[in-house]
């Protein structure tokens, strides 16, 4: 009995030990799995960040050549266009010149054509500085270089019927072509010229002509004929039959401004160098009440709005206590917050009392001596006085006549003031032209923008008249600006573009062009005029110690060169001598 409850304890020992091992048997497997799938799921992951990596590798690899071929492409094309515009640029210049060659040509065939047919109705020229006109004796009756002309000197059709006149250009246009080319075999010029170079030129001579025979009647306010003589030249031509209407009486040109209608044996139009030869005998000139255009018009002086602009008065900072500075522009906004604090008197000057505009002179003011939290002027301290001229017209362009800028010229010079700044261009007019020389010669020095019309416009006015400071702007890395005009009649260069000026409704926003330089010359040349005895020759000799650009010397692109930006060390170290007057 013993021995069978012994071997039943034996048997339940062996059947728990059993049960232990396979439970642990179990826990193991369980075990061996978990590991498994642990390192399953790490296993995954690293092939997916490997897997990603390669993908990022390859990704900018891509990127890499592609910048590569790109960089590549970009210095190909960047040469053709270096070559294509260096191809233009010859091409322009050969043109050019072979422009001025038949030019001349054909104005000596014209002349010597009319000289044998005895004919009085002769085409004017206008001679440049360096060639001047042989027949200037007959053509420039006034002696001003710019030559008079019959306004309305277009050929007469009479009672021709239209075919015929038609006929009449075809066979004009016709016998040009064939002088043309008769100018060619008989100079010898030996220019490759294609047809359509020689039609462009055809045409621009063509286009020259007709400018030399009438007037451009966009660029005049109205028909009526305007004169400026002095009070006994005006007696004068009264006993000869002149009648005047509509005078007024300019005090400081000494002058009378008026309408005229000529005696009945003359037609202002028919016999208007016969006219103009009797004028200048009394010492007064007659001329049309053109029209000109403020230069924030004529090329858009709104810089790219992205591009950070400076303040004036980083560039140039003046202290300008007891200065006075005149301006001729449009209206200023004396509510402007970069304006509020500055002394500003203005009277309107505009043609037939029409209501003035506000742009223009308000970011010229601000140029000259705004004030604001982050924002400085040239002068610290100055009185502005704005002569405000110019309207509305269409198209948003502000204009004004030649009558309004002496109506402004006349009365800035009665508020005492020496330095006028204008930022305006236009055709040459004989009043403007008289007016300014007269304020000249009173030491009044007139700052003008040269204008933003191109690299290729002829000269506007009156930065064009020999007395005016003709102003062109430049680039901080002293590059001239795109749309400036250039000429022999350029005087000097100061910084024009991106900077900060006053805009619409309190805003201040980069802008550019040579009304935005002309500032920097009028403020620098007015803070040290008070100390000077003879100012304008004092002006010549300032603006010989100029920084020289481009070319060596003067150069029809910068003038005598970029603005001295220290006055202070400039003036003192000016001699006082005298120089032959370029102003």
């Amino acid at each position: 009995m013993n021995l069978f409850k012994g071997a039943a304890v034996q048997n339940i020992i062996k059947h728990k030990q059993a049960i232990m091992i396979l439970r642990v048997y179990q826990c193991l497997f369980g075990f061996a799995v978990v590991c498994v799938t642990l390192f399953s799921f790490s296993f995954a992951q690293a092939n997916e960040r490997s897997a990603e990596r390669r993908a990022e590798l390859m990704t900018e690899r891509m990127l890499d050549r592609q910048v590569l071929r790109a960089a590549a492409m970009a210095g190909r094309l960047s040469e053709e266009e270096a070559q294509k515009n260096s191809i233009i640029l010859l091409e322009r210049d050969a043109l050019l010149s072979t422009e001025r060659q038949l030019e001349k040509v054909l104005e000596a065939r014209v002349l010597d054509r009319n000289a044998e047919s005895n004919r009085d109705a002769d085409i004017p020229t206008r001679p440049t500085p360096e060639e001047p006109d042989p027949e200037s004796e007959t053509n420039d009756s006034l002696g001003d270089g710019l030559g008079s002309f019959d306004p309305n000197g277009q050929t007469d059709t009479g009672d021709k019927s239209n075919d015929e006149v038609e006929e009449g250009t075809e066979q004009s246009e016709d016998a040009l072509e064939e002088q043309l080319e008769d100018s060619f075999a008989e100079q010898d010029l030996n220019i490759a010229f294609s047809d359509l170079q020689f039609e462009q030129t055809l045409h621009a001579i063509e286009n020259d002509t007709a400018v030399l025979k009438g007037i451009d009647e966009q660029r005049v306010w109205t028909n009526e004929w305007v004169i400026m003589a002095d009070v006994d030249a005006k007696s004068a031509l009264e006993k000869e039959g002149y009648e005047f209407s509509n005078e007024e009486h300019l005090e400081s040109f000494g002058s009378i401004i008026a309408s005229v209608k000529a005696p009945a044996t003359y037609d202002l139009h028919n016999d208007y160098q016969l006219v103009m030869k009797k004028l200048d005998k009394h010492d007064a000139v007659l001329d049309l009440n053109h029209i000109y255009s403020n230069i924030y018009t004529n090329a858009s002086e709104a810089s790219d709005t992205s591009v950070d602009g400076i303040s004036p008065g980083e560039l140039l900072s003046l202290p300008g206590q007891g200065t006075k500075i005149g301006m001729v522009d449009t209206a200023i906004n004396l509510e402007h917050s970069l304006l509020k604090d500055v002394m500003i008197t203005q009277q309107h000057f505009t043609q037939d009392n029409q209501s003035p505009v506000f742009t223009h002179g308000t970011a010229v003011a601000s140029v000259l001596s705004g004030k604001g939290p982050q924002y400085q002027g040239i002068l610290k301290q100055v009185e502005l006085f704005n002569a405000s001229v110019f309207v509305e017209a269409k198209g948003s362009q502000s204009i004004t006549t030649a009558l309004s800028l002496l109506r402004g010229l006349n009365w800035l010079v009665q508020q005492d003031i020496k330095v006028i700044n204008m930022s305006l261009a236009g055709p040459p007019n004989r009043l403007l032209e008289k007016g300014i020389e007269q304020l000249c010669q009173k030491g009044v020095i007139i700052v003008a923008a040269a204008g933003n019309e191109g690299p290729f416009s002829k000269p506007m006015y009156p930065a064009g008249y020999s007395c005016a400071v003709a102003v062109t702007a430049v680039d901080l890395n002293n590059k001239i600006y795109k749309k400036a005009v250039r000429g022999n009649h350029i005087d000097v260069a100061a910084y024009g573009v991106n900077i900060l000026a006053a805009g619409q409704e309190n805003s201040t926003i980069p802008q550019s062009g040579t009304s935005m330089a002309a500032p920097f010359v009028s403020a620098w040349i007015a803070s040290q005029l008070p100390s000077q005895k003879e100012g304008i020759k004092w002006v010549e000799l300032a603006l010989d110690n100029c920084l020289d650009l481009g070319e060596e010397g003067f150069d029809p692109l910068y003038g005598k060169g970029l603005l001295p930006f220290e006055p202070g060390k400039l003036a003192n170290a000016m001699p006082q001598q005298t120089s032959k007057a370029i102003l």
